[in-house]
């Protein structure tokens, strides 16, 4: 295998990946400027401050449908495997150590999930909240593949509890999807 940077986009989950979803017709948001919000836990305000850049641009997809999963939101990112390495590490400290979000207006209970082992590293949690009285479940999952790539994956229900099988499914086809796309095949 060479060194060549990987094109990530192509690695990107597609409506294809998964059944039942389609494209997000808008652009994902990009993250709000300034301070997340005082969350109180150490670990989170690590993750904050963090910031390695890529080797490459990062790339995202927003995938949707309706129910019981409403929203997958995958953000696809290259860098030296000792920064992707930290950079999964602290996100497993934010789950091990701190138990609220606080995100401007948003804030949630978070917690870890267990989850198996794909990829380098595997890290999950959930964070649960309420939007207009309706509650909001939202596993995080961040898998490191042995290039240097991070995976990181939101995996959005509304309603009903989510299902951590849910999450394993989609995490597992997005990794599959990039070592597919760095090993040629």
């Amino acid at each position: 295998m060479s060194d060549t940077p990987v094109h990530l986009a192509s690695a990107l989950l597609a409506p294809a990946d998964l059944e039942g979803f389609s494209k997000s017709p808008a652009p994902p948001a990009s993250a709000p400027a300034g301070s997340p919000g005082s969350t109180g836990c150490a670990a989170m305000d690590r993750v904050n401050a963090y910031r390695k850049p890529p080797l490459q641009p990062f790339v995202d997809a927003k995938l949707q449908r309706f129910q019981p999963v409403s929203l997958v939101y995958e953000v696809l990112s290259h860098r030296r495997i000792e920064d992707a390495r930290e950079e999964v590490e602290l996100e497993a400290d934010v789950f091990r150590d701190c138990h609220r979000l606080v995100a401007g207006e948003l804030t949630g209970d978070m917690s870890p999930l267990a989850f198996p082992a794909i990829g380098e590293r595997t890290v999950a949690g959930r964070v649960e909240t309420s939007v207009y009285g309706l509650r909001q479940n939202t596993d995080l999952v961040y898998l490191l593949h042995p290039k240097g790539i991070v995976i990181s994956l939101a995996i959005m229900t509304f309603g009903e509890a989510a299902d951590s099988d849910v999450a394993q499914h989609v995490a597992e086809i997005a990794y599959r999807k990039v070592d597919d796309v760095v090993a040629g095949r």
